[in-house]
């Protein structure tokens, strides 16, 4: 444990993000793709490694059902 405050309670996760960044999963961090800037980091964890929003429950179905919405605007 290290010192008490806000140093010390930052301390676990910056080693946490380091060790993250230059470790054997570094090559799968991404950035969600929302358009409307998200920006979240995340694990690709898909097999095919190509996973593009932070959750499909949030980011992911919003951009779909954009999407969807734009399709149907387009054939009205």
């Amino acid at each position: 444990p290290g010192p008490a405050g806000p140093p010390g309670l930052l301390r676990p996760i910056a080693l946490s993000a380091a060790a993250l960044l230059t470790g054997p999963r570094a090559g799968r961090v991404r950035q969600c793709q929302d358009e409307r800037g998200c920006g979240w980091l995340f694990i690709d964890e898909s097999r095919a490694q190509n996973r593009r929003w932070c959750s499909m429950g949030d980011c992911g179905n919003r951009a779909k059902a954009s999407r969807h919405r734009a399709r149907l605007r387009a054939r009205a």
